[in-house]
C-alpha cells in the first residue's frame, strides 16, 4: 500500500466520527477533522445544571514526499498546534482541546523518530479550571507499516495501527 492510499484510508476511516474538511489552501495539511462533545447534567430542568463539560480534538493529516526529517516533524507540529488553537475558546465547562497531528511519510529519519518521542507541547487554561490541551503526534512508515509516536500519542499510536490492520484485510 503507498502513502497516497495509505493516507486516504485514514482520512475515510476519520470521517466516520469526525467533521472531516479538505480545504484547498490548507497547506503543509492534506486535510483537517475536528470533533466536538458535550456532555450536560441537570436536575429535572435544564435550568438546573449541575455540571456541563466540552471536549475537542482537531485533527489534521499531512503528508511527506522526501525523507521526513527532525526539522519538518517541528514545522509540522508547531503549524498544526497554533491552528488547533485558534479554532476554540475555552469556558467554563471546557475540559480539553488535543490538536493531533498525524504524519504518512515514505522514508522518515531514525534521527527524527527518536527526536519524535520527546516533542511535548501542553497549554492549561486559568490553572486548569478551564481545561487544558496536549499535542499528540504519529509519524505512520507507509513503506513497513510501523507507527511512531510521542508520549502523549501513545493511544493514538494504538488507535491508528488497529486502521492499519483493518486496512490491510480489505
Amino acid at each position: 500500500m503507498d502513502r497516497t492510499e495509505l493516507l486516504e484510508g485514514l482520512i475515510e476511516s476519520y470521517s466516520i466520527y469526525y467533521d472531516v474538511e479538505r480545504p484547498a489552501e490548507a497547506e503543509p495539511f492534506v486535510a483537517t477533522a475536528r470533533f466536538c462533545a458535550r456532555q450536560e447534567q441537570y436536575f429535572l430542568t435544564r435550568a438546573a445544571r449541575l455540571s456541563e463539560t466540552e471536549s475537542n480534538e482537531f485533527v489534521f493529516f499531512a503528508q511527506a514526499d522526501g525523507k521526513l526529517d527532525a526539522g519538518d516533524i517541528e514545522r509540522l507540529s508547531d503549524e498544526a498546534w497554533e491552528k488547533g488553537l485558534s479554532d476554540f475558546v475555552p469556558c467554563h465547562g471546557h475540559r480539553s482541546s488535543d490538536v493531533i497531528l498525524i504524519i504518512v511519510a515514505d522514508s522518515p529519519g531514525k534521527e527524527a523518530m527518536e527526536g519524535l518521542k520527546h516533542i511535548k507541547r501542553t497549554k492549561s487554561y486559568k490553572l486548569g479550571f478551564y481545561g487544558f490541551s496536549l499535542l499528540k503526534l504519529a509519524v505512520v512508515d507507509a513503506n513497513d507499516g510501523k507507527v511512531y509516536s510521542n508520549a502523549q500519542g501513545h493511544d493514538l499510536k494504538k488507535q491508528i495501527e488497529q486502521i492499519l490492520r483493518s486496512l490491510v484485510v480489505k
